[in-house]
């Protein structure tokens, strides 16, 4: 069963992107150490309540399995090992907390690894153009799997377009297919110790009309509340 909490449609964010900020560092044997033994570097920067940060970390030259971590001021914590196929790049996606000053802990996945990183962070306010809430829950319909999913379908405006889900108490797989059939699929973008967890799919091809969105779960059986937002960057 399909339970609209909400559905808004929201008027433009007055606020704009903030220029990309880069770091770059390299992890010796003289760093500190995290408490399962590998070094890791530390690097600030701040950003306000609400915007989209996005932090990257790379090895540039495949030197180590990059690992990281970001810690906001109100102590929530978001890590990531590998992000995509990638050993040699972790990357976080969330949306600041809190004003502040934000730190980023630049590591490796192994004990011993060192060499030169990366480190990109970007700030950015979103337009969202739609906001669906719901619930999966043992009344909803199951996949041969026994997966619990709501399908839903959300209007999506001219030009490119991001759908996200973020998933309460339970680990969310989203499904997203365009009015001709073609198909995109999320599992986990990127990890965190917040309050949910996410999955994305970027950078969609928005030549307006209705779209399917499909929420389910990874494990069978999961249940929990979820938000689906179709959301536009600000230029």
């Amino acid at each position: 069963m399909i339970r609209y909490l909400s559905l808004l449609v929201l008027g433009l964010v007055l606020a704009f992107p903030a220029a990309a900020q880069e770091y770059s560092g390299t992890l010796t044997t003289d760093a500190p150490t995290r408490s399962d033994g590998t070094y890791y570097n530390t690097h600030t920067f701040t950003a306000e309540a609400n915007q989209e940060v996005t932090v990257r970390m790379e090895a540039p030259t495949d030197d180590f399995d990059t690992y990281l971590l970001v810690q906001a001021p109100n102590g929530e914590t978001y890590e990531n090992d590998d992000f995509g196929d990638c050993c040699d790049v972790s990357q976080v996606t969330f949306n600041a907390p809190v004003d502040g000053e934000y730190e980023i802990w630049a590591s490796a996945y192994s004990v011993d690894d060192v060499g030169d990183y990366v480190i990109t962070v970007d700030r950015t306010v979103y337009e969202v153009v739609e906001e669906v809430s719901g619930r999966l829950d043992p009344e909803d319909e199951q996949s041969i799997k026994g997966e619990y999913f709501d399908s839903l379908t959300m209007d999506v405006p001219d030009g490119p377009f991001t759908v996200e889900l973020r998933a309460l108490g339970f680990d969310g797989y989203l499904r997203v297919v365009s009015p001709s059939g073609e198909e995109w699929r999320n599992d986990d973008y990127g990890s965190s110790e917040s309050s949910y967890r996410l999955s994305r799919v970027e950078d969609l091809p928005g030549d307006g009309g209705t779209w399917q969105v499909d929420v389910t779960t990874y494990s069978e059986g999961e249940t929990g509340a979820y938000d689906v937002r179709i959301i536009t960057p600000v230029e």
